[in-house]
């Protein structure tokens, strides 16, 4: 059975719930553990190593190069084809760690602080033994045990994170989070390698070269991808440049935050759409890519819309007093988060309809519009806060803008756009204004003390804009939701009946 039928089958669904859950979980776990280390480390601790994470983001791309979908896509998952991979994962794991060492020493440099190539050492070595477990990764998504996967990854994150908390609770500052890289690392290692139950071997550069052209298309995909980090890094490295080591680490939590959302929710949910679009027989794409995106903007979307109305309260009351400053970051980067989920709306529409190389040109195009505003405040010397919000809504403008485009060249009419457009502008406007009634009615109330909102607070206004949805579903698109619910139940339907 071939990888796409596997992916089609009733059993896709536990899978994919699986997969959900994992990711629910993986969640829990990330703010729970940025709960306890925001209390026992110190914003410059936090920014020290945003400076060499920025660099880790900018060429993790590489650490797949595109090999997991050329391996889906091959004709066997034979020993041999597995050594050649296993062997690719190795040379892209250890040209990732030379580049990180290189980098490490020239930030150690440029800064001044010795500590930043010592931090570069130990990413650099994670990444080499991530990159020798992603064969059995690849293996296990190839015979669709996502449960396995899900298992591996959540067992090493677990692991991370109580290495990182035991080392910080003794006092070991940024050295914690240089553990947490390498502890999850070494976990995700032994378990990959220990659920597979298969030895590897490395194998010489003639066969290589024989079956190089597996990963063309997956190559096209890493070089968006790191137009993408390489827009991530900058960010980073101008703030600390121009604002110093204590507002990155404000920035970096606040950031790791927004992403959240989009990062843990939105593959998972587009997976099992995508493949109902594949065995779809329209010639038209362009109402089930705007179900899609209409699915995303109700689910991920809502998640980054709360953390606009309520982040300025929302990580202080998280990680700590302290973070004060970091919640008004979060509050504006809420607003990234929803174009991040934009962002990648139109990645899967572009990689469904193999146009990398239409989507390479957008990406190089953003790159140097989205920085030119908050280039425009560094060079007006404005303040940190104004430089967030000029960076989030140059991003959110663009991939909204670019959005639209897409979706008129599909359909080649109007009509799709304009329903697009009033749909994301209700599903947005009505839980923000919503959200912030409610917010500033609980101000007043006395639901604040110290300039944290409390638990319940958080509550009521998180179920004010939830109950705003369906009002935003009846204005905007009742027929798309229809849909999604259609789908939904068949699936289950579906799953029941095998």
């Amino acid at each position: 059975m071939s990888f796409t039928t596997r992916m089609n089958s009733p059993n896709s669904l536990r899978s994919a719930s699986v997969s959900l859950a994992s990711q629910g979980v993986t969640l829990l776990i990330v703010l729970v553990s940025a709960g306890i280390l925001g209390r026992l480390l110190t914003p410059i601790e936090f920014g020290l190593f945003a400076i060499v994470l920025a660099i880790e983001r900018l060429v993790k791309p590489l650490m797949d190069f595109g090999l997991t979908p050329a391996f889906l896509k091959s004709e066997d998952d034979g020993q041999a084809t597995c050594n050649l991979f296993f062997t690719l994962n190795v040379m892209t794991g250890g040209a990732m760690m030379l580049f990180l060492l290189g980098a490490g020493g020239v930030l150690s440099w440029v800064y001044g602080k010795p500590i930043l190539f010592a931090l570069s050492t130990a990413l650099a070595i994670s990444a080499l033994l991530t990159a020798c477990a992603n064969q059995p990764i690849m293996v296990l998504s190839r015979q669709c045990r996502f449960e396995m996967v899900s298992l591996v990854r959540v067992g090493s994150m677990l692991g991370g994170q109580f290495v990182a908390i035991g080392m910080a609770a003794y006092g070991r500052g940024v050295w914690s989070l240089a553990g947490r890289a390498l502890t999850q690392a070494v976990f995700f290692l032994l378990l990959a390698h220990i659920i597979v139950r298969r030895g590897y071997r490395l194998v010489g550069f003639s066969q290589i070269r024989a079956q190089i052209h597996h990963v063309a298309f997956g190559g096209q995909i890493v070089a968006s991808r790191l137009i993408n980090g390489a827009r991530l890094a900058m960010d980073r490295l101008l703030i600390s440049g121009f604002y110093g080591t204590r507002i990155v680490g404000f920035y970096d939590r606040a950031l790791m935050l927004a992403w959240l959302p989009d990062s843990r929710i939105r593959a998972t949910l587009a997976l099992p759409i995508l493949a109902h679009l594949a065995r779809g027989e329209q010639r038209d794409l362009s109402e089930p890519y705007r179900l899609l995106v209409t699915s995303l903007s109700l689910t991920v979307g809502f998640a980054c819309l709360v953390l606009t109305v309520v982040g300025d309260r929302l990580l202080p009351w998280l990680m700590g007093p302290q973070w004060l400053v970091g919640g008004v970051f979060l509050q504006i980067l809420g607003l990234w988060g929803f174009a991040k989920l934009l962002h990648g709306v139109t990645e899967i529409i572009y990689i469904n309809e193999r146009r990398m190389r239409s989507w390479n040109a957008q990406n190089l195009l953003s790159f140097p519009l989205i920085l030119v505003a908050p280039v425009l405040v560094l060079v007006w010397r404005g303040g940190e806060v104004t430089f967030v919000f000029a960076y989030s809504l140059a991003f959110f403008v663009f991939w909204t803008g670019t959005l639209l485009v897409t979706f008129w060249r599909l359909a080649s009419s109007v009509r799709p756009v304009v329903r697009l457009t009033r749909s994301l502008l209700l599903s947005i406007g009505i839980p923000l204004a919503v959200g912030f009634t409610v917010k500033y009615l609980l101000i007043g109330a006395g639901f604040v003390r110290n300039d944290i909102i409390s638990e319940a607070g958080l509550v009521l206004v998180c179920l004010a804009m939830a109950a705003a949805v369906p009002l935003a579903v009846l204005l905007g698109d009742r027929r798309t939701f229809c849909e999604v619910l259609s789908f939904v139940a068949a699936r289950l339907h579906g799953a029941r009946a095998t």
